[in-house]
């Protein structure tokens, strides 16, 4: 462009994903992400929480915390498809977000992802594990969320009910 006889170059920066941003820790997407036009074209959500992660803390510190929370971000991540997304919602909350799956499905996968989740840990010979709730996003991500925390919760509870029962 010539303006007052001098040329110009005009450029346009921006970053197209000025609102993701990605966690330190985990190298999950933040929050944040749920809140981002991404998120709404996705089919299911799975709520994720960590079962074991306390005692971690508590028995050997805040560092192995960290590194637990790195390990299982990573090791889901691989068994993800590409197009798939996860979130560190916070602490040792995670939502998983899928494209194009029928619940039934992804509750099989989930179920293969915490076998190997427990595998991995167990041979760090740490007991780590998780529980969880599916449901389709229907276009309501806060919706989604709260269904699936709520069923995530039912889980967690029968899970130590069994746990309970075994001793």
């Amino acid at each position: 462009m010539i303006h007052f006889n001098q040329s110009f170059i005009i450029c346009s920066i921006y970053d197209a994903n000025d609102s993701i941003n990605i966690d330190i820790l985990t190298g999950c997407y933040q929050k944040s992400y749920l809140e981002s036009t991404y998120a709404k074209a996705y089919q299911t959500l799975v709520f994720i929480d960590l079962d074991g992660f306390k005692l971690i803390n508590d028995i050997y510190g805040h560092n192995k915390g960290d590194e637990v929370l790195r390990d299982f971000a990573q090791t889901v991540k691989s068994m993800l498809r590409d197009r798939d997304a996860i979130i560190r919602f916070g602490g040792d909350e995670f939502v998983l977000l899928l494209e194009g799956s029928p619940c039934r499905g992804v509750q099989q996968r989930i179920e293969v992802i915490r076998c190997n989740i427990e595998a991995y840990f167990l041979a760090k010979q740490l007991h780590v594990s998780f529980s969880y709730g599916i449901v389709e996003v229907g276009g309501n991500i806060v919706s989604a969320i709260n269904q699936a925390d709520a069923a995530m919760y039912k889980q967690k509870h029968l899970r130590k009910q069994k746990h309970l029962a075994k001793q």
